[in-house]
């Protein structure tokens, strides 16, 4: 990212974009047997701890910009390529297409 105001913005896109998915999969994950909903269930909420990581992360960008920018970006890609893979098992898991 090219400023700070460009990451805060790619958090915010990234979080919008995976509420819509949770709600998505939320809705349809009474459907899936059981076998396969309690473990969409957990890789859910596992989402859901990241997306919380990454929204205290936008928070602290936009508290204190100066400080620590560079290991926020850092950190930020990393919970955004985790999650993407959780969303790959569950894609996988349930046959769902989520994108």
């Amino acid at each position: 990212m090219s400023s700070h105001h460009d990451q805060i913005k790619h958090i915010a896109e990234k979080l919008e974009e995976w509420d819509y998915k949770l709600d998505r999969l939320e809705h349809r994950l009474h459907d899936l047997p059981h076998e396969v909903k309690h473990k969409v269930s957990e890789k859910l909420n596992e989402i859901k701890a990241k997306a919380g990581k990454l929204s205290e992360r936008k928070q602290a960008l936009q508290e204190d910009a100066s400080h620590a920018v560079h290991e926020a970006e850092e950190s930020v890609e990393d919970v955004v390529e985790g999650v993407k893979l959780l969303f790959k098992d569950i894609e996988l898991d349930v046959k769902v297409d989520v994108s």
